[in-house]
């Protein structure tokens, strides 16, 4: 078939690669303005922008695809267009361009997550899966018919970043499995349940600030998803990499607990270092061990190379 191609982050790459290698034809790629600058100020180009200039693909660019995009788009002739974190909301008339509509790339389970931060929450959440989702898109946000869909289990300590990109791999396979079913005429759309839809927004900056006194597992929950902003033994710190340790009594020193030790345990505040070698916060319930972490206006380090620093 004849696709154009929307993308803009690095989660569209494998998608975009899979289709260039693929018996289909990518008519033009779209992709958001450069906005994103380097150094010197220079504009840099969006990942999908780059690879797609790397691999010969016309590429196009629109302040607003509604406004500008339409006559643009008619022109290419395309059989079906191809979205994967595009960035931009399509009009019905855009929707309306390609014989076969528009498909989408969205990872999560629809009708779980709909929204622009899916991966996140459902980390931030505790989710011990998450998945991906080729949909028919519909002028309502990510309410349109199921095509495919692929699940995978959540690794206990992968990152939204780790996540994201596997999905990105599941899903150009699942693309191309939806295009062939598409072209074959044997794809079964199948109506989304609205009861069972959730709705996740954008992340903002606040999200990130930890609260000690939740659970350590909520808080490890919230680092891997957007990493954690706190504040240890008075500096300001990003928490990158994290354990939760329950059971954190046996961990106060590489040798033995003394008496003294467990009692000071006892009596230490939410938030605070408990004692040790090891950079271990005590939290509402349980405690985490922060493995790795930028102090403000520093270098990344491990948590024990924090507390030596301390000491």
């Amino acid at each position: 078939m004849n696709i154009v191609f929307f993308g803009t982050p690095t989660f569209a790459l494998p998608a975009l690669y899979a289709l260039n290698l693929s018996r289909h034809k990518i008519l033009a790629v779209v992709s958001q303005p450069d906005r994103a600058k380097d150094r010197k100020g220079g504009l840099l180009p969006t990942p999908v922008k780059a690879a797609a200039e790397k691999l010969g693909l016309n590429v196009l660019q629109f302040d607003s695809v509604k406004k500008d995009g339409v006559e643009p788009l008619k022109k290419l002739n395309a059989d079906i267009f191809v979205t994967a974190a595009y960035g931009q909301i399509l009009s019905q008339e855009v929707l309306d361009i390609p014989k076969f509509g528009v498909i989408n790339i969205h990872a999560s389970l629809l009708p779980l997550y709909r929204g622009s931060s899916p991966v996140h929450h459902a980390i931030l959440n505790g989710d011990k899966t998450a998945g991906l989702t080729i949909m028919q898109t519909r002028l309502a946000l990510d309410s349109g018919e199921i095509i495919l869909q692929e699940s995978t289990t959540i690794d206990d300590d992968e990152n939204a970043a780790e996540l994201t990109q596997r999905l990105s791999v599941m899903g150009a396979d699942l693309l191309l499995n939806t295009l062939d079913q598409i072209e074959r005429g044997t794809a079964v759309f199948t109506p989304q349940d609205e009861k069972e839809a959730t709705y996740c927004g954008k992340i903002t900056g606040f999200m990130s600030v930890i609260d000690w006194c939740e659970s350590a597992e909520k808080i490890n929950n919230q680092i891997r998803a957007l990493g954690g902003s706190a504040g240890i033994s008075g500096r300001l710190v990003k928490i990158t990499k994290a354990a939760v340790i329950n059971e954190y009594l046996p961990h106060f020193s590489d040798i033995n607990n003394t008496k003294e030790q467990v009692d000071l345990a006892c009596h230490c505040k939410l938030g605070e270092i408990l004692p040790g070698c090891r950079l271990i916060i005590k939290c509402g319930k349980g405690a985490l061990e922060i493995l790795v972490l930028t102090p403000a206006g520093g270098k990344s380090m491990t948590g024990e190379d924090f507390m030596r620093g301390l000491k």
